[in-house]
């Protein structure tokens, strides 16, 4: 039996703790600069390696909208989900969002996040080789990836050891919810990082540190740019300011935060004519409706969204807060309210849990927080080694945990299994994502998505190889510097790398289609479900509104988009997917009687027409031509800088047509060759010439627009085919034409 005296030597001999000893000491001579770049150069390479290319919830494509309507048309007006979710027309919900008194859909989600996409989008719009979502869909895994490196800021700051703050990171990048989050485009992850730089900002600075209380200003301030509810928490970063002695930094953090809130109060005024309107719909669909006690055992204890079912190694913080308070008891006041407001105001909020998502979302910005109380632990664990048979377990767990969040797709758990019971165990998500990995289910990350993408992978490994050499190469002098950037510029060429793999991918294919389809690049107005966030991709609409296609006629809010669409250039394209003149789609058969089409194609599985939007001539030019059963009782051309404009008049008969009728219309150059043409039934099929009832001699005028430069000599040869076969054509005094075509003009 060892004594005593000899466990320690056998312990120390060891290769884990030799291992370890070197660790510490080499940690002990780097700098706390290269060791956050470290950090955060690791977390971003794991991130990448759960990236996913597309946004997955309606809140990220909803600030994506923002960001990229702010780039592309220079307004912050939401377009893509103007529709089947956002505008609901009819039913016992009403409308989720509000209508604008100027006719635009706004976002009601926080600017900030939409603010810090602008360049990624712009990017995107530069570079040929990056998809816009693709690009904005690094947002996450770099702000996640910095609010690692910011909680060893701010640890390092509390005097706790390198070694332990670069753990604390590590725990909370990679063994909380937060690491599943850089899937997403939520506004959490950038909440967690500005609460994470207002309390660094502020704690133990000196009284005449002006820098640092501007900056936990601003960052307080721009939390509330997330979500208007962050604006609560201001006044307890006040318990860290001691006003009494302080008035100064109190002045110099409410300054920044005061400005920011006012500029959010402007873009309200803005978009609703209202200073505190932000667009939630409150007092209807939205509100503190739930029951105080359900939201927080929803938060913090159901099956459903427990805090900690989703985040195990938080367990340690309920023992690390006594240890923190011994620390500083002013510093754990202010995250125990943090999160007690946090919890409350989210607690009793309607859609407490945040809906389709993957744990207690709205609990995530004070994660990092909460990680305060687990370094004290981890400090006591590291001189304590018998703890480690505690810590290391629920870390392990936690790791695997967010495994199972990061490797598939929560939503289908939530479209089939969810039973809103909060009580049931079987009621849990984590179970389901098992259930995945257990089957083989290929994990729909986007390196293995589609097969395995090495490139990818390899890069990402890349990237997590230089966070890791990066303790070890030297830190000082010119020498560190650059290597310091030859790290950052890396990280650049990765996350470039991962972005321009995406091009292959299949989300790709319809803007490849759609792309290629607009020409000439135009505004979109789109009645339909399907095309969702791909249209985002579209970089060459100028202007994309997507309506409801099942919205009734006249409705005034589908009417004032329509109205933008219109007038924003001389046409406009139309994206559907009903079939042609489907007897509920007024909407195409309001273009149809307006507008002249110019083109019409499919993209997929979807109809693509264009339509140019000025008045056309009249049809003035008398008629009379007997074309089968139909007459064509007028006509009116006009040739000008645009192009040729055509309008045909057509009379019904007084027995109905074959239903299967069409017309063609040839645009003849001098030598008779076809340059250009429409084939197709009378008004794109909506026109009552084509039904058995009405009065004989309605008439129905077709309008038709050809973007040519005509030469003198053209001509257009018009004729109307039944059962696959042109008619006859007779004069207005009845003569029969030789050719079963009309020439005009004549």
């Amino acid at each position: 039996m060892l004594s005593q005296r000899a466990k320690p030597v056998i312990w120390q001999a060891l290769p884990v703790q030799s291992a370890t000893m070197t660790l510490c000491a080499r940690l002990a001579s780097v700098t706390d600069q290269r060791l956050r770049l470290a950090l955060g150069l690791l977390l971003l390479a794991v991130y990448l390696l759960v990236y996913i290319p597309v946004p997955d919830s309606i809140d990220g494509s909803d600030t994506l909208d923002v960001a990229r309507t702010l780039v592309l048309a220079g307004s912050p007006a939401a377009t893509i989900l103007s529709t089947p979710r956002q505008l609901i027309v009819s039913g016992a919900q009403g409308e989720q969002y509000l209508i604008s008194p100027d006719g635009e859909r706004y976002s009601k989600k926080g600017v900030a996040p939409s603010l810090l996409l602008l360049p990624l989008v712009a990017l995107a719009e530069a570079l040929p080789w990056l998809s816009i979502r693709a690009t904005a869909m690094l947002l996450n895994p770099v702000l996640t990836a910095l609010t690692g490196a910011a909680l060893y800021t701010l640890l390092r700051q509390m005097a706790f050891g390198r070694g332990v703050a670069l753990a604390t990171g590590l725990v909370y990048g990679l063994a909380t919810l937060a690491a599943v989050y850089p899937r997403t485009l939520f506004g959490e992850p950038l909440a967690a990082l500005l609460l994470v730089l207002a309390v660094g900002g502020l704690y133990g600075r000196p009284a005449g540190d002006r820098r640092g209380r501007l900056l936990a200003g601003a960052a307080a301030g721009l939390a509330a740019g997330v979500n208007l509810s962050y604006a609560a928490l201001l006044p307890v970063f006040g318990l860290l300011l001691r006003p009494r002695r302080d008035w100064r930094g109190l002045l110099w953090f409410g300054l920044p935060a005061a400005l920011v809130l006012a500029g959010l109060a402007l873009y309200n005024l803005a978009r609703y004519g209202s200073l505190s309107e932000s667009g939630y719909y409150l007092g209807s669909v939205e509100g503190f409706t739930t029951p105080l006690v359900d939201g927080l055992y929803g938060l913090w204890l159901s099956p459903y969204k427990g805090f900690f079912w989703y985040s195990p190694a938080l367990l340690l913080a309920l023992p690390g807060l006594a240890l923190l308070w011994r620390r500083d008891r002013r510093l754990t006041a202010v995250v125990l309210l943090l999160t007690a407001l946090q919890s409350i105001i989210y607690g009793t909020w309607w859609a407490w849990d945040g809906a389709w998502c993957w744990g207690p979302r709205f609990l995530l910005p004070v994660l990092p927080l909460l990680l305060l109380p687990v370094a004290a632990v981890l400090e006591v664990a590291l001189r304590r080694r018998s703890l480690l048979l505690i810590v290391l377990p629920l870390v392990a767990l936690s790791v695997a945990v967010q495994g199972l969040g990061a490797a598939y797709d929560y939503i289908p758990f939530y479209e089939r299994l969810y039973r809103h019971d909060l009580y049931d165990p079987i009621n849990q998500p984590l179970l389901a994502h098992l259930a995945l990995l257990l089957l083989g289910t290929r994990p729909d990350v986007a390196w293995l998505a589609e097969g395995v993408d090495g490139v990818h992978a390899l890069l990402a490994l890349l990237l997590a190889a230089a966070g890791i050499a990066l303790p070890w190469l030297p830190a000082a002098g010119p020498r560190g510097r650059a290597t310091d950037a030859a790290a950052l510029l890396l990280a650049i060429v990765v996350l470039n790398g991962v972005v321009a793999r995406q091009q292959d991918n299949a989300s790709q294919q319809l803007p490849r289609q759609l792309t290629a389809a607009l020409n000439p690049p135009g505004p979109v107005l789109v009645a339909s479900f399907q095309p969702g966030t791909a249209l985002m991709d579209v970089e060459t609409i100028p202007r994309l509104v997507v309506v409801n296609p099942h919205a009734p006629a006249g409705h005034p809010a589908v009417q004032a988009q329509i109205a933008r669409v219109t007038a924003q250039a001389g046409f406009l394209w139309y994206l559907t997917w009903l079939p042609p003149a489907a007897a509920d789609n007024w909407l195409e058969r309001a273009l149809w009687s307006q507008y002249a089409l110019f083109q019409q194609t499919t993209v997929g599985d979807h109809r693509l027409l264009g339509f140019h939007t000025r008045p056309g001539p009249p049809a003035a030019q008398p008629g009379g031509w007997q074309f089968g059963p139909v007459t064509l009782a007028g006509y009116g051309l006009r040739q000008d800088d645009a192009g040729l404009f055509v309008t045909l008049a057509w009379a019904r008969p007084v027995q109905p047509p074959a239903p299967d009728l069409t017309w063609f219309v040839h645009v003849l150059d001098a030598g008779g060759a076809i340059v250009a043409q429409q084939d197709r039934p009378p008004v794109g099929g909506f026109a009552p010439i084509m039904v058995s009832s009405g009065p004989a001699g309605e008439v129905v005028t077709d309008r038709l627009f050809f973007p040519l430069a005509l030469e003198p000599g053209w001509r257009l040869r018009v004729g109307v085919v039944v059962a696959g076969q042109p008619v006859p054509v007779s004069s207005p005094q009845g003569v029969p034409l030789a050719e079963p075509f009309l020439l005009l003009p004549p």
